[in-house]
C-alpha cells in the first residue's frame, strides 16, 4: 500500500469574517428589513460561545478587484454599484433600490459587497492551494441571486459564481451545492451550459409560486449543450420539510451524483432559511442536520470544501446552524439525530421527478427501472393513469414573474412573524439546543493493544508509517499480561461508549465480530454492525445464531462480501421462524421475514474479486445510510479485516460516512485502511466510477423493494418513463424578470 497521506496539505479550517464594513451595510428606510447586521453578529457570537473561532485559521478578508468581478458581471453593473459608495442621499438610494427585486443600497453597500466577493475568492484559493483543508466565509451581503447585470434578492455580486469561475479557470471541476431555501438563479445561469461545473440546488418552489418564482427553478431545467445533465434542481412544492427530507435528497440524488461527477473542489451556498423558525422558508430543518449535510460533502474532492454564507433570517436558528456547520468542518462528528422517518410524499414525488429528468445523463440512476408511457401520458398531467409502480412526472408552473419594467416595494417586503409565532419557535429552538448532544470526547481515538502471544498483531494490518505517526498520543487500552485480543476490543468499545474517546480501532486480521457485538449490546440498546468482507474467501458468521439480542434492544448487521450483501435485524431474527423462500432467481437472491441476501456482483466469487466503487457507492447511499439513519444507532461497529490495496480508498469513504452516525461513536476492527477518517483526514478520491453493472443494480433494486416493508426510509422504487428530457434554456434568462 502506498502512503495513506501522499499530499502535503494543511489540516486547518480557514475562517473569514469582517466586523466593520459588513456590519455597516443595512437598510436605512426599513428597520424591519431582515437582511441585517444582526445576522452576522449572531453567527459570530455563537461560534465564539462554542470555542470554534480559536480552532480555525483566520484568513484575511479583501475586496475583489475589478478584473475578478468582470469574470461574471458587466462593467455597467459594477459602475452602478460603485456609484452608490458613500452616497448620503437616502432618497436617491431608495429610488435606485426600487428598480430591483428585494434590494437596498447603503453608502457602505458597494465596499461590503466587494469584501464579500473578494473574501470568497480568497477562501477558495486557499482551499485549492492547500493553505487550509476547508473553510467557511461568514459574510454579508449574500450573492447567489445576483446576475451579470442585475442586483436581486439581497445580492449584489455573485460570490460563489465568481469563486467557481476562478476554480474552473484553473482547470478544476467544481460542484456547487446550494441549500439556501431560495433558488439561486444567478448561479444557475452562470454555468447552465458549462461542463466544468455541476450545480445542485434544493429550494422551496411551490410550482413557481414561491420567490423568485421563475420557471427555470423547475426539475426539468437540467442544463444545456455541454452542461446537459449538470444542472440539478430539486424543487420543494410545500413547506414544513424536515431532516429526513433533506437527507433523502442527499442520499438518493446528491451524493451518488457527486461521486460520479468527481469534483476537484466543492462550494456550498449555505443559506439557513430552511432551518426551523425562519419566516422566509417555513421549513423545519434542525441545526444539527446541517452538520450532517456538511460532513457528507467532506468526503468529496479530498476534503476541499468551501462554505459561503447566503441567507437565513431567524437569528437563533441561523446562528446555531452556521456554528454547527463550522464545527463539522473542524472535524467534530455531527450531533446525533433522532430516528428518521421516510421523506414526505411531496419530496418523494420531487425525487422521482428529478430521477425522470436526469436518468439518461447519470449511470447511478439506472437503478430505477423504466416503462414506456402510453400516448399522451407522462410529463404533462394528461393521458393514461399510472400503474401503482409507475411514476408520471408532471410540470405544473403556477408562477407569475413581474414585468421587466416593474417597480418594487422598498418597505414591508419581508415576511413578518407574529409575536406568538416568534415565541413558539423560540421555545422550540431552545429545547432543540438543549437536546442536541455536542459532547466531544477528550481523545480522538482509542487503540486496542493485544498481548504479545499474538505475534506482531499490527504486522500486515497497519502498513503505513504516516498512520503510525498520527496515532501517537491516542488512548491505548488492553495489552495486559493476561489480556487477549477480545479484551482489547471490549475495552475499546467501553472507552467509546463512556466518551473517553470519540472512536476506536483494533488491528485484527480475524476479528470475532459476534463477541464484539454481544459486548456492545450489553452496554447500549441500538447497534449497527457493518461486516465488510471484501474478499469472497472471507466467510461471514451466522449473526442471527451467534448474537442473541436483548428484548429491549435492536441490532442490525449489514454484511458485505464479494458474494453479496445481507441485512439481518437481530432482534426480529430471534422471533421469526420464517424459512428463506426462493425468489424468481433462487441462486442469486432470497428473502425471509427479516433478512435479505442479494448479491450485487455478476461475477462468480473468486480470490481476485473485490468491490467495484460504483456498486459500493450505490449500496452505501441507497441502502446502508438510509437504513442507518432510521435505526439511529448508539454505536457502530465496522469489521474490515482484509481490505486489499485497491479498495483502500473505498474503505476510507465507508468509514467517513459511518462517522456521521451515533455522534461519531464508531469502533473499527480490522485493517488500517479505515484509519484516516478516524484520525481527522478526508478520504482520498475514489477511482473514476463506472456505471454500476446492470445485474448489481437489479439486485439492489430488489433488495430495496423487499426491505422497504421493514425500513420505510429506503427508496420507493417506482418505475420512471423511458423518455429523455431535452435540455431547455428558459427564454426569460435576461433579465431575471
Amino acid at each position: 500500500m502506498d502512503d495513506l497521506f501522499p499530499a502535503v496539505r494543511s489540516v486547518a479550517t480557514g475562517l473569514l469574517y469582517d466586523e466593520e464594513l459588513m456590519l455597516q451595510h443595512r437598510c436605512l428606510w426599513d428597520p424591519e428589513f431582515e437582511e441585517c447586521p444582526e445576522r452576522l453578529r449572531s453567527v459570530l457570537e455563537r461560534c465564539r460561545e462554542l470555542g470554534l473561532m480559536e480552532r480555525c485559521e483566520r484568513l484575511p478578508c479583501r475586496p475583489a478587484t475589478e478584473a475578478e468581478l468582470l469574470m461574471f458581471h458587466t462593467q455597467s453593473h459594477l459602475s452602478t454599484a460603485a456609484g452608490t459608495s458613500g452616497c448620503r442621499d437616502v432618497e436617491a438610494l431608495q429610488q435606485l433600490s426600487s428598480k430591483y427585486d428585494t434590494v437596498f443600497f447603503h453608502p457602505s453597500t458597494y465596499k461590503a459587497a466587494l469584501l464579500s466577493a473578494g473574501s470568497t475568492l480568497s477562501l477558495v484559493d486557499a482551499v485549492i492551494d492547500g493553505t487550509v483543508r476547508n473553510g467557511m466565509a461568514i459574510i454579508r451581503p449574500p450573492g447567489h441571486h445576483a446576475g451579470p447585470s442585475e442586483f436581486n434578492g439581497y445580492c449584489y455580486f455573485n460570490n460563489v459564481a465568481l469563486a467557481a469561475l476562478r476554480a474552473a479557470q484553473r482547470r478544476l471541476k467544481v460542484l456547487i451545492v446550494d441549500w439556501d431555501v431560495h433558488h439561486g438563479q444567478g448561479t444557475q445561469r452562470a454555468f447552465y451550459d458549462d461542463d466544468r461545473v455541476m450545480y445542485f440546488s434544493v429550494h422551496r418552489y411551490e410550482h413557481g409560486e414561491f420567490w423568485p418564482g421563475l420557471r427555470e427553478g423547475e426539475y426539468d431545467c437540467v442544463g444545456d449543450g455541454p452542461g446537459l445533465g449538470l444542472n440539478w434542481n430539486v424543487p420543494l412544492n410545500g413547506t414544513g420539510m424536515e431532516d429526513q427530507d433533506y437527507l433523502a435528497i442527499w442520499h438518493r440524488l446528491l451524493l451518488p451524483a457527486a461521486y460520479e461527477f468527481a469534483p476537484d473542489v466543492v462550494l456550498v451556498s449555505a443559506g439557513y432559511d430552511a432551518a426551523l423558525g425562519c419566516p422566509q422558508g417555513e421549513m423545519r430543518v434542525s441545526p444539527a442536520c446541517f452538520a450532517h449535510l456538511t460532513h457528507s460533502l467532506m468526503s468529496l474532492a479530498s476534503g476541499r470544501l468551501a462554505v459561503v454564507l447566503e441567507g437565513g433570517y431567524c437569528l437563533s436558528s441561523l446562528a446555531e446552524s452556521a456554528a454547527l456547520t463550522l464545527r463539522a468542518l473542524l472535524g467534530d462528528p455531527p450531533p446525533p439525530l433522532p430516528a428518521l422517518l421516510p421523506p414526505c410524499d411531496s419530496v418523494e414525488e420531487t425525487i422521482l421527478n428529478v430521477v425522470s429528468s436526469q436518468r439518461r445523463s447519470w449511470g447511478f440512476l439506472t437503478l430505477y427501472d423504466t416503462y414506456h408511457p402510453a400516448p399522451g401520458g407522462g410529463g404533462g398531467g394528461g393521458g393514461a393513469a399510472a400503474a401503482p409502480d409507475q411514476h408520471i412526472p408532471v410540470v405544473e408552473y403556477r408562477g407569475d414573474p413581474p414585468p421587466a419594467d416593474a417597480t418594487y416595494p422598498t418597505i414591508g417586503a419581508c415576511p413578518v412573524q407574529s409575536e406568538e409565532e416568534k415565541e413558539r419557535y423560540r421555545r422550540e429552538l431552545d429545547q432543540l439546543r438543549e437536546d442536541t448532544d455536542l459532547t466531544v470526547a477528550p481523545c480522538r481515538l482509542v487503540v486496542a493493544k493485544t498481548h504479545h502471544h499474538h505475534p506482531n498483531p499490527m504486522n500486515g494490518v497497519i502498513r503505513s508509517e504516516s498512520v503510525a505517526a498520527l496515532m501517537q498520543g491516542c488512548l491505548e487500552v488492553g495489552g495486559g499480561a493476561d489480556a487477549c485480543q477480545e479484551d482489547g476490543i471490549t475495552e475499546a468499545i467501553d472507552a467509546v461508549l463512556e466518551d473517553r474517546a470519540v472512536a476506536g480501532f483494533c488491528a485484527c486480521i480475524e476479528p470475532d465480530g459476534p463477541a464484539a457485538a454481544r459486548h456492545a449490546l450489553s452496554r447500549c440498546q441500538r447497534l449497527l454492525v457493518v461486516d465488510w468482507r471484501d474478499s469472497p474467501l472471507c466467510v461471514a458468521p451466522d449473526w442471527g445464531l451467534m448474537v442473541p439480542c436483548p428484548s429491549d434492544a435492536e441490532a442490525v448487521v449489514l454484511t458485505i462480501s464479494g458474494g453479496g450483501c445481507e441485512v439481518v435485524n437481530l432482534h426480529h431474527d430471534q422471533k421469526t421462524t420464517a424459512e428463506l423462500s426462493p425468489t424468481v432467481e433462487p441462486l442469486l437472491s432470497w428473502a425471509g421475514a427479516d433478512r435479505i441476501r442479494t448479491p450485487l456482483m455478476l461475477e462468480s466469487p473468486s480470490p481476485d474479486v473485490s468491490w467495484e466503487s460504483g456498486e459500493a457507492v450505490a449500496l452505501l447511499t441507497q441502502l446502508l445510510l438510509p437504513l442507518a439513519y432510521q435505526l439511529c444507532p448508539q454505536l457502530v461497529l465496522l469489521l474490515a479485516p482484509a481490505v486489499p490495496p485497491e479498495s483502500a480508498a473505498l474503505a476510507e469513504h465507508v468509514t467517513h460516512h459511518l462517522r456521521a452516525l451515533a455522534g461519531g461513536r464508531l469502533v473499527v476492527i480490522g485493517s488500517d485502511a479505515c484509519l484516516p477518517p478516524l484520525l481527522g483526514r478526508p478520504p482520498r478520491p475514489l477511482p473514476p466510477l463506472g456505471a454500476p453493472s446492470l445485474a448489481a443494480l437489479a439486485n439492489l433494486r430488489r433488495a430495496l423493494r423487499r426491505q422497504g416493508q421493514h425500513w420505510p426510509a429506503l427508496a420507493e422504487m417506482k418505475r420512471v418513463p423511458e423518455t429523455a428530457l431535452e435540455g431547455r434554456k428558459p427564454s426569460t434568462y435576461e433579465p431575471f424578470h
